[in-house]
């Protein structure tokens, strides 16, 4: 992949700038057992992760509405942080996005991960005002990839999307932009390779020596 075209990095925030794992495993979690359902294991739950919680519930047989879904996982993922399992920012994130700020590439955000949760996540990490836009609460990832290249100003040729799911390299792919798979995330090196990335870091922080 060649690096040296790319103006806009759009990153995804859950599982490649911040390790959330614990709590949105422990949401989940909760979210089951709320409807009477056992949750799959840890290391079971990622290697069967859906694209958002909407798809992992519906095959688990819980039919509701968007909404309802995302503020009900939104309060329990909110309980969780209250209860001890709270995320943390990946190492190097914070010196890779300013070293890449002050090399004039810019940052923006696009999450299916809760707006009020991203928001709160990025401004104790320390690191929101070099990311524009933050598009959070996305159930089309596609639509907000569209809408933070148009918001950026910049040719699709000049963009790259980093993910941490397959799921991240379709919308990718459905967009038209490159996409740049870390393996820090949800989803295993072998997932991500079957899928053919344009190329495969083991955490964000590596982009720093692509620049």
């Amino acid at each position: 992949m060649d690096y040296s075209k790319i103006e806009l990095i759009i990153s995804d925030h859950s599982g490649v700038i911040s390790d959330d794992k614990r709590p949105v495993y422990e949401a989940n979690r909760r979210i089951l057992k709320r409807y009477g359902m056992p949750c799959p294991k840890y290391q079971e739950f990622f290697r069967t992760t859906k694209r958002d919680i909407v798809e992992f519930l519906d095959e688990h047989g819980i039919n509701l509405e968007k909404e309802e879904i995302m503020k009900m996982y939104e309060d329990y993922y909110h309980q969780a942080n209250q209860d001890g399992f709270n995320p943390s920012i990946y190492p190097g994130v914070v010196n890779c996005i300013r070293y890449l700020r002050k090399k004039g590439i810019k940052i923006a955000i696009v999450s299916s991960h809760p707006s009020s949760a991203v928001v709160k996540e990025l401004e104790s990490y320390n690191i929101s005002n070099h990311i524009y836009p933050v598009i959070a609460s996305s159930w089309n990832k596609a639509v907000g990839l569209e809408r933070a290249i148009s918001l950026n100003k910049k040719n699709k040729d000049k963009v790259v999307y980093v993910g941490d799911t397959i799921f991240d390299l379709m919308f990718a792919r459905e967009v038209g932009i490159s996409f740049v798979g870390v393996t820090s995330g949800y989803h295993s090196k072998e997932m991500l390779e079957k899928e053919n990335p344009d190329d495969l870091l083991e955490t964000f922080f590596e982009l720093k020596r692509k620049f």
